[in-house]
């Protein structure tokens, strides 16, 4: 066998494997990324989720908890479409009209005025926990993995 030939078959074997090194390199950081959206977009609908739990829960809501949404749900035009940014939006913008009417009500005297904004909290309130059993559904689309391809 001639040495020539040996290392003619060395360079092929070496080229092989670095080829399907680097292939499966290239196959786990597509994962790896796939992860990482995951984990940005999951930690986006658990923050949501927490909010619309806490207005359910308390029938109200604190510019402290709504900063904290807002804290956590920033990035979200970088992990989601226009659908899902639009949604988180309408949620911080009836959480603040919540947020407004309860203020407003406290200095109200009993009678019309109090009564229309009890009753618009009422719409906000509810308007807001309906969004927390469909929350699963919105979200769904951008949380499979198969279909991440």
């Amino acid at each position: 066998m001639d040495l020539s030939n040996f290392w003619q078959g060395a360079i092929i074997v070496i080229a092989i494997f670095t080829a399907w090194t680097t292939w499966s390199q290239h196959s786990i950081n597509k994962e790896k990324l796939k992860l990482d959206l995951f984990e940005k977009r999951f930690s986006v609908f658990e923050a949501t989720r927490r909010f619309l739990s806490i207005v359910l829960r308390e029938g109200k809501i604190s510019l402290e908890d709504i900063d904290e949404y807002r804290a956590n749900t920033s990035e979200a035009d970088f992990f989601f479409e226009k659908d899902i940014v639009d949604y988180l939006k309408e949620i911080d913008s009836k959480a603040l009209g919540l947020r407004r009417l309860h203020e407003e009500i406290k200095d109200l005297p009993r009678g019309d005025k109090r009564s229309e904004n009890a009753e618009n909290i009422s719409k906000y309130l509810k308007s807001l926990t309906d969004k927390l059993p469909e929350l699963k559904t919105v979200f769904s689309p951008y949380m499979k993995f198969k279909t991440w391809k």
